[in-house]
C-alpha cells in the first residue's frame, strides 16, 4: 500500500472515530462504547496485518533480524493500544463492574513508557555517532 493510501485510510478512520465520539459524548446517541471504537479497531488490525506482511518479507529473502525486531516492536505497540482501548471501553460501558480507571490506563502507561525509552535510546545513539 502506498504512503498516500495509508495516510488517507488513517485520516478517514480517525475522522469517523471522532464523529462517533462527538455524537456519543454529546448525548445524541446511546451507542455502546465498543461501537464507537470500531474505526480505531479497524485501523489497528490494518496496522498489525501490514506489520506482519512487512515482517515476513525479509525473512523470506535473507536474515535481517533488525527489521524483524523493529516490526515486532510495532506489533507490540499496536497490541498495547488495543488493550488500552478495550479496557477503556469496559470502564466506560460498565462503570459498576469495578474496573478502576488506573487499571484501564495501565496499558497506555506501559506503551508511553516504552516509547519514551526507545526515543531516548535512539537520541543517545544518534548523538554519540
Amino acid at each position: 500500500m502506498a504512503v498516500l493510501h495509508r495516510a488517507l485510510v488513517t485520516w478517514f478512520l480517525s475522522l469517523v472515530f471522532l464523529i462517533l465520539l462527538v455524537l456519543r459524548l454529546d448525548g445524541r446517541t446511546r451507542w455502546n462504547w465498543f461501537i464507537v471504537f470500531i474505526p480505531m479497531w479497524i485501523l489497528d488490525s490494518i496496522m498489525i496485518l501490514y506489520a506482519l506482511v512487512v515482517m515476513v518479507s525479509p525473512c523470506r529473502s535473507g536474515d535481517r533480524w533488525r527489521e524483524v525486531t523493529a516490526n515486532l516492536t510495532s506489533v507490540l505497540a499496536v497490541l498495547l493500544k488495543l488493550a488500552f482501548q478495550t479496557c477503556l471501553c469496559l470502564h466506560l460501558q460498565y462503570p459498576m463492574a469495578g474496573l478502576p480507571l488506573h487499571a484501564a490506563l495501565a496499558p497506555l502507561l506501559v506503551l508511553l513508557t516504552g516509547a519514551t525509552v526507545s526515543l531516548m535510546r535512539n537520541l543517545i545513539q544518534t548523538h554519540c555517532n
